[in-house]
């Protein structure tokens, strides 16, 4: 999908002795994870942060978000989030942060959100 990155990491246990390999993947949806994100569209901004910020969507349905700090602690949530409504971070300290964004209740992305 667009703007998705997979790494995949090959490691040998040294009993294969000639060059190359065959591969067959399978990737299917199972409602567990991340979902696709190929048809949705997602700005954070601006980031790095300094008061506030914004999430725009497109073709997002029950939009919500968790801001957790790196320790996992929920430090803001929204259970229904409109596109393009500022976000009030001024009370949080600086630093880095997650930001988890869902679509009816599943997980569509998680973001770095850097408050300055």
């Amino acid at each position: 999908s667009t703007g998705s990155a997979l790494t995949i990491k090959f490691f040998s246990d040294g009993t294969i002795t000639k060059p190359g390999f065959v591969y067959n993947w399978t990737c299917e949806s199972s409602g567990v994870g991340i979902a696709e994100n190929a048809i949705r569209q997602v700005t954070v901004y601006p980031n790095p942060a300094q008061n506030k910020f914004k999430i725009d969507f497109l073709n997002l349905n029950n939009p919500s978000y968790i801001l957790s700090d790196l320790l996992g602690e929920k430090v803001l949530f929204s259970e229904h989030y409109s596109s393009n409504t500022e976000i009030d971070i001024s009370q949080l300290a600086k630093g880095t942060y997650l930001l988890e964004l869902y679509d009816n209740g599943v997980i569509i992305s998680v973001e770095k959100l850097i408050c300055n």
